[in-house]
């Protein structure tokens, strides 16, 4: 029986989210109904700082952000590519034909579903729960088919594939440290059961401005464009984002937002209450305001993003970014 954990307790107190920015505000009516905060770093396509709103550099966890970046580490080897790569970027909503694309890629890779390590799923578009289904499988067979391919290790230790001292988790972690510029000062178990490395807001924005570029970075952005509905799912905001706009999109648990525009000019917000709400909307209006989209470019998906507040069947209020 697992040990029981101290919600008071703070092992990694490094992670607190100190210094925080007001981000969003809800109105109603006019009415301020409810605020935000968080850290946000706006990058320029040349990594120049353009915005920072509370602690840039403080450490946090991008969780399934980091998903674009690992994508990128191992795609040559595996021939990642188009719709696989695509998804091994992405946090899939379960529908069917996004399980068709999990099943043929880990069949493609000689993955067998029984030994991947994130957590069965049923959804309401599959029949019963399978590993195929998981939100992160993507990524999940991706690693797994990476750690296959590294030889036998000198101490003769048969570590699972999210161990983080698998040689294969050594080389993602250490990914992240040269792309974000950032040395990694914890290792953190994300929900699917894989490790997630602490980066800080303005490194990720860094790294992922390479979303919009050439190079192995851009091939993942391209794939994750093309193929939006495979990284999270039809009408999700990610995939409206992404087909709506013309942007690359990237969320992760607890309140962070990847978005950059075609250009390189890249946000990365982290919502201090976990909330995914202002995340997103507070990307863009920053990018609207940088000329990166164009203006207009929220509105236009504000719907889709459940960030207007109705009465009724009239509108009589939104969340509204405050940077």
């Amino acid at each position: 029986m697992p040990a029981a954990i101290d919600p008071h307790a703070s092992p990694v107190a490094d992670l607190r989210i100190a210094a925080t920015a007001p981000i969003a505000v809800v109105d109603r009516d006019g009415f301020v109904e409810s605020r935000h905060e968080g850290i946000v770093a706006m990058v320029a396509p040349d990594g120049s700082t353009l915005v920072a709103a509370g602690d840039v550099d403080a450490p946090f966890l991008a969780r399934s952000a980091l998903k674009p970046l690992f994508a990128a580490t191992i795609a040559e080897r595996l021939g990642l590519a188009g719709p696989e790569l695509a998804l091994a970027s992405g946090s899939i909503v379960g529908r069917a034909e996004q399980v068709e694309v999990a099943t043929a890629m880990a069949a493609r890779l000689g993955v067998d579903a029984a030994t991947l390590r994130c957590p069965p799923r049923r959804t309401r578009w599959m029949d019963a729960p399978s590993r195929l289904g998981a939100i992160c499988v993507g990524k999940h067979v991706a690693v797994a088919a990476a750690a296959a391919l590294v030889p036998a290790e000198e101490d003769g230790a048969d570590r699972a594939y999210t161990d983080p001292a698998h040689p294969i988790q050594v080389e993602l972690r250490a990914a992240v440290e040269q792309r974000t510029g950032v040395a990694s000062t914890a290792t953190a178990t994300d929900g699917c059961s894989a490790p997630v490395y602490a980066s800080s807001v303005l490194g990720m924005a860094r790294a992922v401005r390479g979303l919009a570029g050439d190079a192995a970075l851009g091939a993942v952005g391209a794939a994750m464009r093309e193929h939006a509905w495979l990284v999270e799912g039809p009408g999700a905001p990610d995939t409206v984002l992404m087909e709506r706009l013309g942007v690359t999109a990237k969320f992760g648990a607890e309140g962070t937002a990847v978005v950059v525009a075609p250009d390189g000019t890249a946000v990365v917000v982290k919502v201090a209450d976990g909330s995914r709400r202002p995340g997103a909307p507070v990307a863009l209006a920053l990018l609207e305001q940088a000329g990166a989209i164009p203006s207009g470019s929220l509105a236009t998906v504000a719907p889709e993003l459940g960030i207007l507040q109705h009465g009724g069947s009239a509108v009589v209020g939104s969340l509204r970014p405050l940077l």
